[in-house]
């Protein structure tokens, strides 16, 4: 498979991302690939950060930049979403101690808890691995591309708990940002799976997250929140 690319990012050497590969010497996983996409993961991070501080302050630089978003849902994602994932503790909340220091303070009446970031350890921007640029790239082909005069669907066989919930939601959802008058159906084997808001369980608690990341400008006009009167 090509390697997944998000082409605004080459001025800064972050448009590749690092996915996984097999070593052509042993047949086996590379598992250098994991600390590269991390070390890309970390400085997109940061551009995120900076992206976001100048989209707030800067006209020009925000109409450039949605400009790009309205042409790579990959871009809108990486830069305005969240996703939780709180099996990443152990990568954004580490500690430095050890495991003999933290059973140790079982028995302490002195420890250290965080309460003010905790959120901070489960909800994190929604950079995505590759596989997910992949995805995006299909349904951008496949509904809005070459193949939109034709209909099809799109099979991803897949393990559980990688995140596609995330990000074909993303991809839907960054179609009704930016695409007049693109209509879908979200479906899931069982209602209460889709429609639970606020619980990230459920696919519109997803889609609740996201709206809660989206600055208010992108925001299509007329919509209303759940309970709220036109």
């Amino acid at each position: 498979m090509a390697e997944a690319r998000i082409p605004a990012l080459a001025a800064d050497g972050l448009d590749i991302v690092p996915g996984y590969r097999i070593d052509p010497a042993t047949g086996q996983e590379d598992l250098a690939w994991r600390a590269e996409f991390f070390r890309w993961y970390e400085n997109v991070r940061d551009w995120r950060v900076w992206a976001q501080t100048k989209f707030a302050q800067d006209s020009a630089f925000r109409d450039s930049i949605l400009l790009l978003c309205a042409r790579d849902s990959v871009l809108f994602t990486l830069l305005f979403l969240d996703v939780e994932e709180p099996r990443s503790m152990a990568y954004f909340d580490q500690t430095g101690i050890t495991l003999d220091d933290a059973l140790a303070d079982l028995h302490s009446d002195s420890f250290d808890i965080a309460l003010d970031d905790l959120s901070y350890r489960t909800i994190h921007p929604f950079i995505p691995f590759d596989y997910q640029v992949h995805a995006h790239r299909l349904l951008t082909k496949t509904i809005l591309g070459p193949m939109r005069g034709f209909y099809h669907d799109i099979l991803w066989d897949k393990a559980r708990g990688i995140g596609m919930s995330y990000a074909f939601l993303a991809w839907a959802y960054w179609g009704w940002v930016f695409i007049p008058g693109l209509r879908g159906t979200i479906l899931t084997e069982k209602w209460d799976k889709a429609e639970r808001s606020n619980d990230l369980n459920s696919l519109f608690g997803k889609l609740d997250l996201f709206l809660d990341s989206t600055p208010t400008v992108l925001i299509p006009d007329g919509f209303k929140g759940k309970g709220e009167k036109a």
